[in-house]
């Protein structure tokens, strides 16, 4: 919880009444001043660390985490192990190299690389291909024996589809 500036004083000069006993300060801080909040001894505690550490009573403001910074080492690496494997995760990515998955995505998305897997859904068998070059001979023969074949069969189906469709 946050407190003004007054407050946190007050807190302070509580504190050297109480020699330093965060729960005494609350105590007396309570007594002293029934019109505000009282704290709980952990912000006493909280503020005693600060003011110590500091000499200031004031709130810091929360260091920034550092942004790990891509260098060209590591785009470098990235985009070798990417165009070695196209469709090897970030993950893989990370394990194989000292780059971290963020800057893996980072890096990827930087150069209009889309990280996707191709996911087949229909399995091709052993005679699949030679079934699908036995119906091509199959078509172009009849087409061969009657020209308008194409024309009657493939007319209807489109047809119909457009009436499906509508």
């Amino acid at each position: 919880m946050k407190f003004t500036q007054q407050e946190l004083t007050d807190m302070i000069y509580c504190l050297g009444e109480a020699d330093r006993n965060c729960l005494l300060a609350s105590r007396i801080y309570g007594m002293k001043y029934p019109e505000r909040r009282t704290p709980d001894p952990n912000s006493f505690k909280n503020l005693r660390e600060r003011f110590e550490d500091t000499g200031n009573v004031c709130y810091t403001k929360r260091k920034l985490r550092n942004m790990v910074v891509n260098n060209e080492e590591h785009e470098l690496t990235v985009l070798l192990h990417v165009q070695e494997n196209p469709h090897i995760s970030c993950r893989e990515i990370e394990q194989q190299t000292d780059v971290n998955k963020t800057s893996v995505n980072r890096i990827i998305n930087k150069y209009k690389y889309h990280p996707y897997h191709i996911q087949l859904h229909q399995d091709l068998y052993g005679e699949d291909f030679q079934n699908r070059i036995n119906f091509c001979n199959i078509m172009l023969n009849k087409i061969n024996e009657d020209a308008q074949f194409y024309q009657r069969f493939y007319l209807p189906m489109k047809l119909s589809f457009a009436v499906m469709g509508q």
